[in-house]
């Protein structure tokens, strides 16, 4: 709920937004341990696991644990849309309180078509990443530690660690078509 007093300030935003982050970590995790164990019975990789450090001294195939390093990854899609997301409403509904939570709502759920004022101030006043804003960086740099703290607590289905990673690989696209708009002023649809 966004309403009034839900989050009473911007740490709290951040702390719900934490939660949030870890609940859907916790699941991706969950989840790919599942399809893990199953890709270790139904297709074990013995031709990989020739070429791999690891597999052969430990007699194990790669998809039970036999590689040297048995790191998972997940890749992090939308770094610059939740740094921006962070930012206007860090800057417009706490700091310098120009909308509230319900009015940013509804701006989203309307792809900003009632209310484009509010576009115009998101994407020409709130410093977003990649403008070199130290302030941008920050929150960057909050959120990618953040995921790294979140997905380092994971264990794999082979017994190694979990990292994150910020790459697309062209998902931005196709997420992009699915997803609405954001409160970075990223209208619905696009990449």
């Amino acid at each position: 709920d966004f309403g009034a007093g839900a989050y009473p300030d911007f740490e709290a935003f951040f702390h719900g937004f934490a939660t949030q982050l870890r609940f859907l970590a916790d699941l991706t995790c969950e989840y790919n341990n599942f399809l893990g164990e199953a890709h270790q019975t139904i297709r074990p990789t013995p031709y990989i696991s020739a070429l791999m450090e690891g597999p052969l001294e430990s007699g194990k195939d790669v998809t039970k644990g036999g590689a040297l390093y048995n790191s998972s990854g997940t890749a992090c899609i939308g770094l610059a849309d939740i740094t921006d997301s962070l930012m206007a409403i860090r800057k417009l509904v706490y700091e310098e309180k120009k909308v509230s939570f319900a009015g940013l709502m509804e701006a989203i759920r309307a792809n900003f078509q009632n209310n484009p004022a509010l576009l115009a101030m998101i994407r020409n006043k709130v410093p977003l990443f990649g403008s070199g804003n130290a302030e941008a960086l920050a929150t960057a740099n909050r959120i990618t530690k953040l995921a790294h703290d979140i997905f380092k607590e994971h264990t794999n289905y082979r017994g190694g660690p979990y990292t994150a990673g910020f790459w697309s690989m062209s998902n931005h696209v196709a997420f992009g078509t699915l997803t609405g708009a954001l409160p970075s002023g990223r209208l619905a649809g696009k990449a």
